[in-house]
C-alpha cells in the first residue's frame, strides 16, 4: 500500500470489468449485512442505493488498486461518494436517524429511495462527461511547450516574510480585541448560546479579517516546501511528521478554537497534499490512518464545539464519553450521519416539494447570487441579497419564519441548493459541477506533475482538489467563503513568489545548472540528489 508518485500519464478513468465486479460485490455484501442486523432496513430503496454505491466505489477500487495518484480527485470523490450516497442512507434507516426541528415524513425510507434514483441518474451523468472535461490526452501529448511557474527563491523568501508578519500580526490583533484567548474562546461560547438567527458573540464583521490571519499555518507549510525544494533534498519521514503536528498546533490556534472544524480538517487535507507533491509522497496506509483521525478529532471537537471549555474540563476530570454524548447530543452516528451526510435534508427537500404542502417559489438561481455577494461588504451593499438560509428556512419552516427574522444554518449540499432553485429536476443536472471540476482539476493534477521541473502551482492544487470533493456536501455559501478566506493570501503568495517559464521538454535538461533535474521527478524514499525520466508534458 505505497502511494504511485510517478503516475505521471494522465489517463481517462474508465469503468471496467475488474473495478464493477469488485464494487458491485462489496455493495451487495454490505446490503446483506444491513439486511441481516436491521429488519427496517428491507425496503426497496436498496436497489438505487446499490447502483448510487456501484457507481463511487468502482472509483474508489481504482484509488485502492494504485492505479491513480493517492490525491487524484475522482478516487477522492468515489471514496467520499461511497459513504456520502450509499452507507449514509443505509445507517439513517438503521439507527433511526432523526432530523431535529422539523415533522418528519411517515416513512424515511420512500424519500431516501427517490433521492437515491435522482442521484444515481446525476452520478451516471457525472460519469459520461467528466473525461471530457478533463480534455483529449492525444491532443495534449502533442503539445510541447507550455507555461509553468518556476519557484523563484530570492522573491518568494520575501513575499513569504511579509505574508506571515501580516497574518501574524492579524491573529494578534484578533487575540487583542477579544482580551486574549480566553476572551475569544468565550465570544464564541456566546455566539453558540445566541437565539437562532442571530450571529452574536462579537464575530460579525470579521471575516475579512480572519481570511488574512488564519492563513499562516499553511503559510508555513508553503515555506517549509519551498525550502525543501530549492535543496533539492528529500527531509525524513520524522521532519514530515513533525512540520504536519506544528501545522495542527496551528490551525487550532489560527481559527479552529472558533469551533470550526472544517476550519482545521481541511487545511490538513490542503497540507499533506503539499507534502505529498512538492515533500515526499504520502503512502495509502498514512492517508488511510489519518482518515480514521480525521473521524476522531471531529467527534472529540464536536463535545468543544457544543459546551466550549466546557468539555475540555470535563475530559480532564475524567467524564466518559458516553456522559458527554447526552450532554451535548453529539455522538459518532452525528459525524457520519450530520457532519459527513445530507441524506436527511435532502430526502426532507424532495418530501417537502412533492407532498403538495409546502408554500415555497423557487429560487431560479437567486440563492447562488446570495453566495457571490457576501464578498461585498454590508457596509457598501447593505440589502445585498440572501443566501440559500432565506429559501431553506421557508421551505422547511415555513415562510413566516424568515419574515421573524430566524433562520435555519443547516447545510443543504449541492444537490440540496439545486432542488431550493429549480426543483428535484435540477438535482441530476446539478452533477455536472462536479465533474467539471474533477475533470479539470484532474487534469492540472497530471500536467503540473508531469513536468521536468518543480512547478509553484502544486501549492494550491490540494486546496482544489478538497473544493473538488466537497462540492458534494456543500452549499454555493459555503464554496464562495471558503475560497476567499481560505484560498486568497496563499494563492496570492504563490503568483507573486514565482516567475513564469515556457518549458520546451526536450531541451529543458540541457538548461538546468549542471544538467541535474528538480526535486518532483526523484522516485519515491531518494534522499540525495539524483534523476529520473520524466513523463510527456502536456
Amino acid at each position: 500500500m505505497t502511494s504511485r508518485p510517478t503516475i505521471r500519464r494522465f489517463a481517462p478513468v474508465r469503468l471496467n470489468a475488474t473495478n464493477l465486479t469488485v464494487a458491485a460485490l462489496l455493495c451487495a455484501l454490505v446490503e446483506v449485512m444491513m439486511v441481516a442486523l436491521y429488519e427496517d432496513v428491507s425496503h426497496w430503496f436498496l436497489l438505487p442505493l446499490f447502483v448510487c454505491g456501484v457507481l463511487c466505489a468502482a472509483d474508489g477500487v481504482e484509488w485502492f488498486r494504485g492505479r491513480m495518484d493517492v490525491y487524484d480527485p475522482i478516487g477522492l470523490i468515489g471514496l467520499f461518494g461511497f459513504h456520502f450516497f450509499f452507507l449514509s442512507p443505509l445507517l439513517y434507516v438503521a439507527w433511526d436517524g432523526k432530523m431535529p426541528y422539523v415533522i418528519p415524513p411517515p416513512d424515511w425510507r420512500p424519500w431516501l429511495g427517490m433521492m437515491a434514483a435522482l442521484n444515481a441518474v446525476g452520478l451516471v451523468l457525472y460519469r459520461a462527461t467528466r473525461n471530457w472535461f478533463s480534455g483529449s490526452p492525444r491532443r495534449a501529448a502533442a503539445v510541447r511547450r507550455v507555461s509553468a511557474w518556476e519557484l523563484d527563491s530570492k522573491r518568494f523568501a520575501n513575499v513569504l516574510a511579509v505574508a506571515l508578519l501580516v497574518t501574524l500580526a492579524a491573529q494578534v490583533f484578533v487575540y487583542m480585541r477579544f482580551g486574549g484567548i480566553g476572551g475569544y474562546i468565550e465570544s464564541y461560547e456566546s455566539r453558540r448560546s445566541a437565539p437562532l438567527g442571530n450571529t452574536g458573540g462579537g464575530f460579525a464583521g470579521m471575516s475579512y479579517v480572519f481570511a488574512i490571519s488564519e492563513s499562516f499555518p499553511i503559510l508555513v507549510v508553503m515555506g517549509y516546501a519551498a525550502f525543501v525544494v530549492s535543496r533539492r533534498k528529500r527531509p525524513g519521514w520524522l521532519s514530515v511528521l513533525g512540520v504536519l503536528t506544528v501545522f495542527f498546533v496551528l490551525q487550532l490556534l489560527f481559527g479552529g478554537l472558533r469551533g470550526s472544524r472544517s476550519t482545521t480538517i481541511f487545511a490538513l487535507v490542503w497540507a499533506v497534499g503539499i507534502m505529498h507533491f512538492l515533500v515526499r509522497p504520502m503512502p495509502k496506509k498514512l492517508l488511510v490512518g489519518g482518515v480514521v483521525a480525521m473521524l476522531a478529532f471531529m467527534y472529540v471537537y464536536g463535545f468543544y464545539k457544543s459546551l466550549g471549555r466546557k468539555a475540555v474540563s470535563a475530559l480532564q476530570e475524567g467524564v466518559a464519553l458516553d456522559e458527554l454524548e447526552k450532554r451535548t447530543g453529539r455522538s459518532l452516528e452525528t459525524v457520519l450521519l450530520g457532519d459527513l451526510s445530507r441524506c436527511d435534508v435532502q430526502a426532507f427537500f424532495l418530501y417537502r416539494l412533492t407532498d403538495g404542502q409546502a408554500d415555497y417559489e423557487y429560487a431560479l438561481g437567486r440563492t447562488y447570487v446570495g453566495a457571490v455577494a457576501l464578498l461585498i461588504p454590508r457596509a457598501i451593499w447593505p440589502e445585498r441579497p440572501p443566501t440559500k438560509k432565506k429559501e431553506g428556512t421557508e421551505l422547511i419552516h415555513g415562510r413566516e419564519r424568515w419574515s421573524r427574522g430566524q433562520s435555519d444554518t443547516r447545510v443543504y449540499g449541492l444537490a440540496g441548493e439545486a432542488m431550493l432553485n429549480f426543483g428535484i429536476w435540477g438535482v441530476p443536472l446539478i452533477f455536472l459541477v462536479p465533474a467539471m471540476a474533477a475533470g479539470r482539476v484532474r487534469r492540472w493534477l497530471y500536467d503540473w506533475t508531469s513536468l521536468p521541473l518543480v512547478d509553484m502551482r502544486l501549492l494550491m492544487l490540494p486546496f482544489l482538489i478538497r473544493l473538488s470533493f466537497t462540492l458534494l456536501s456543500s452549499d454555493s455559501s459555503n464554496l464562495v467563503f471558503a475560497i476567499f478566506k481560505t484560498g486568497l493570501v496563499p494563492a496570492m503568495v504563490t503568483l507573486l513568489g514565482s516567475r513564469r517559464r515556457v518549458v520546451d521538454a526536450a531541451h529543458l535538461r540541457d538548461a538546468l545548472p549542471g544538467g541535474e533535474r528538480p526535486l518532483a521527478p526523484l522516485p519515491a524514499g531518494t534522499t540525495a540528489r539524483g534523476s529520473a525520466a520524466a513523463g510527456p508534458v502536456a
